[in-house]
């Protein structure tokens, strides 16, 4: 009966010939066009959609900078996190921040990955499958970012991009060389480990981009089992459009309840865990013999690293000293950690002496502010006075 190569497409043009009585309607031409168009469609309605919510971030509070949502806009209209989502149970979170960005340029390097994936994916498997795969990729980035990454807040639809980039690649290595298919695995590789590669200057949350990559992975391989030969695209569109329809609902209604009611008073300094009043050592030596169990409990409290940059330098530690006030540097200077001005100084002031040991008088200088040396020569500073008249003696401070 039949014979090889007798496929689905096969069958419907020998029914075509057979029912000549009956003609088949003319096409809308509108229809066709669309169908056949290799405009990414789905990616430019994600793309505004993304837009839409940036808006929204910059409308919501005063920016950080110019373009740059603060942390706290961050963490009202959304952003997931280990502590937001796990320990406050805020789990509508791992819907919202995937359509949320952190500046006009995380925002702009998303775009372009996404319209490069919509022009490589979207023609091959469809918008329906594409949409499916970009929601599937999203939750998975946010879950990844949960799993792998103790940040106080992700955003971003990095996870979601890195899904379609991965589909694209287990998609594409069927092809055999010389088609099509080595362009494409040429391009796509390029375009995953471009994105997977963290940018020079910048934060990326490696678990999301590890999560989406995993979910496009998987997805990429099923589609190659279930994709029938005789189809230019995967079966099951209404599976496909029924996960990006439901994806994409629960993502907006979660987002547009969190911007009418966002989550009030919730800042950094509330998800860092900071050392107890009542913990606070005494006195320097008492921390200096506690810093270790310190730092061990409370790791964000900059106060900890402080002690023990003190403890290695009793045992003429300097690099090792050095190391630990650089960390109790960068955490005391994160957004949303009041009342640490005071041990700022202090720990520029500690850093420059370590340099004056070193004979680096020039970089000592540079790691004080305006105002160090003022603050630290007032009557009232007696713990920052043998600083000071080290930094004096060796003319770091005038």
């Amino acid at each position: 009966m039949a014979t090889a190569g007798f496929g689905k497409r096969g069958a419907a043009q020998s029914i075509r010939t057979i029912s000549v009585s009956q003609p088949a309607a003319a096409p809308n031409p509108t229809q066709t066009w669309f169908a056949q168009s290799r405009i990414p469609f789905a990616s430019l309605a994600i793309l505004a959609l993304l837009t839409v919510v940036f808006m929204i971030e910059m409308d919501y509070g005063k920016p950080e900078a110019p373009y740059t949502p603060s942390l706290d806009t961050l963490i009202a209209l959304g952003g997931v996190g280990r502590k937001l989502v796990i320990d406050e149970g805020q789990w509508w979170r791992i819907f919202t921040a995937p359509l949320m960005h952190g500046s006009l340029d995380h925002l702009v390097s998303n775009a372009i990955a996404l319209l490069l994936a919509g022009w490589l994916l979207e023609p091959l498997i469809g918008r329906a499958w594409y949409a499916a795969i970009f929601a599937i990729g999203a939750l998975a980035g946010s879950i990844g970012s949960l799993l792998m990454t103790d940040v106080i807040v992700s955003i971003g639809a990095s996870g979601a991009i890195m899904a379609l980039l991965a589909a694209v690649l287990v998609w594409c290595i069927p092809f055999a060389e010389g088609t099509r298919g080595k362009r494409l695995r040429r391009t796509a590789i390029w375009m995953f480990v471009s994105a997977l590669l963290p940018a020079a200057g910048s934060h990326v949350d490696l678990g999301a981009h590890a999560g989406g990559a995993v979910a496009g992975g998987v997805i990429g391989f099923v589609l190659q089992i279930m994709w029938p030969e005789t189809e230019e695209s995967p079966g099951h569109r209404q599976l496909a459009a029924t996960i990006a329809i439901v994806g994409l609902a629960v993502s907006l209604l979660s987002f547009a309840f969190v911007a009418a009611f966002p989550t009030p008073n919730v800042g950094q300094h509330q998800l860092v865990s900071l050392i107890p009043p009542s913990q606070l050592p005494h006195s320097a030596l008492e921390g200096v013999e506690k810093s270790n169990e310190l730092v061990k409990r409370y790791p964000d409290d900059p106060r900890g690293h402080m002690l023990r940059a003190l403890s290695y330098l009793r045992l003429r530690e300097i690099t090792e000293a050095q190391a630990e006030l650089r960390i109790a540097m960068a955490k005391s200077e994160a957004p949303g950690l009041d009342g640490m001005e005071e041990y700022r100084i202090k720990i520029r002031l500690i850093l420059a002496v370590t340099m004056t040991a070193q004979d680096r008088i020039e970089d000592a200088r540079a790691v004080l502010k305006p105002g160090d040396c003022r603050l630290a020569s007032e009557p009232d500073s007696d713990d920052l006075s043998a600083a000071y008249q080290r930094l004096r003696e060796t003319g770091v401070c005038p």
